[in-house]
């Protein structure tokens, strides 16, 4: 990528091309292969091949490769080398992937993708999800930071493939194979409960770990908009809750915590319903919100987790900071909790009366957990 064609001045690679050590081809020289879905130039790359482009007034034919889990379409890959093809009679052929014996939906979950849970002829089980093709963009880099997620030893719902199809774009992930965590860890020990949080907020932080872009727009300025919209969606919703001037009280007095705060890429939903028990094992699946932003604004989801179990919740939040939990969290996380009340009852609408009442006793609890907003750390926390 970026080098001079050693014949030719005038054309400059524009993407990854190499060879395969010791493999001859036509030519009698190593075979040369295109590789696509690598964005950086490189010297050795170990990868797969997903095509073959034959050359009918050449000696050899090309091979086309992508990391592990990218796949291209055969008109991608053809404009995707066109730089170099046009010069010659060559034609792609494409390497098939896994084929599918059955395919069942899946109808859980608020996101808008369709989920499947497909079965490969040989047998094993996938989760395939299928995106609309403007989420294109942000799928990619959604299954590349799982990836990420997957080298740092995180137990989760693994990517294993990403491409194009006739509906937009999909993603395979493996399938768990294993029970939602909510339905299991409320009727465990107390024991037993404590150590799954301790597992799930340490898993938490290595999430955490990986950095946001450099060009993140600052956290303070981002959130202030979004504390901004929240509470005019409040203010225009029809349906009020008692006790939200306390919490609208509470962000106003402490938008100053917002300043300095790090980034780090985010699950963005964070909490038990998306947590699967496989082997005695926590598996994090559905990183449909995805984001980058302040480490500790993730934990807004907590409430979801205290209202099935208080000591997972607290486990979460001692195995995230090794029992050794800052004052200045719990000022954030009151922040961050308070500012998820007020848009959840204008969300919850359009779902009907049974979920804008879950809401409303969400709000009631988190209220009575923090005292009207007067305590910093909620009643239900156990060290």
């Amino acid at each position: 990528m970026g080098s001079i064609h050693p014949k030719h001045d005038d054309m400059i690679y524009p993407i990854n091309y190499g060879y395969i050590p010791g493999v001859l081809g036509g030519d009698g020289e190593e075979l040369d292969v295109y590789l696509l879905g690598v964005n950086k130039p490189v010297n050795e790359y170990r990868t797969r091949i997903i095509g073959i482009v034959h050359r009918r007034n050449d000696a050899e034919d090309k091979l086309v490769a992508a990391p592990e889990g990218i796949n291209f379409t055969k008109t991608e890959i053809t404009e995707a080398i066109d730089f170099q093809e046009q010069y010659y009679e060559s034609e792609v052929e494409t390497i098939p992937q896994l084929t599918f014996i059955s395919k069942e939906p899946i109808n859980k979950g608020w996101s808008s993708d369709k989920k499947y849970c497909v079965t490969a002829d040989d047998g094993i089980k996938y989760l395939l999800r299928v995106s609309p093709e403007e989420k294109s963009i942000n799928r990619a880099e959604m299954f590349r930071m799982q990836q990420q997620l997957v080298d740092l030893g995180v137990s989760m719902c693994k990517p294993v493939e990403f491409g194009k199809c006739d509906e937009g774009v999909y993603i395979l992930q493996t399938w768990v194979d294993g029970k939602d965590a909510e339905e299991i860890i409320p009727y465990l020990s107390d024991s037993e409960q404590y150590a799954y949080g301790l597992e799930a907020g340490r898993i938490l932080k290595v999430i955490h770990s990986i950095p946001a872009p450099k060009n993140q727009p600052d956290w303070e300025f981002r959130f202030n908009v979004k504390i901004n919209r929240k509470i005019e969606m409040y203010k225009e919703c029809p349906i009020k809750f008692e006790g939200a001037e306390n919490i609208i009280a509470y962000i106003e007095f402490n938008r100053n915590l917002l300043a300095n705060r790090p980034q780090s890429f985010q699950h963005g939903d964070y909490h038990i319903g998306n947590m699967m028990i496989e082997n005695d094992k926590i598996v994090i699946i559905d990183f449909d919100r995805y984001d980058f932003g302040d480490p500790w604004e993730e934990f807004n989801r907590i409430v979801w987790c205290a209202q099935s179990s208080i000591i997972f919740a607290s486990g979460i939040i001692n195995g995230y900071f090794d029992n050794e939990v800052p004052l200045e969290f719990w000022k954030l996380l009151a922040l961050y909790i308070s500012s998820n009340m007020l848009s959840s009852i204008p969300w919850a609408i359009p779902f009907g009366k049974s979920e804008v009442n879950t809401m409303l006793n969400q709000a009631k609890d988190v209220l009575s957990w923090y005292n009207d907003m007067q305590n910093l750390v909620p009643a239900w926390y156990v060290k």
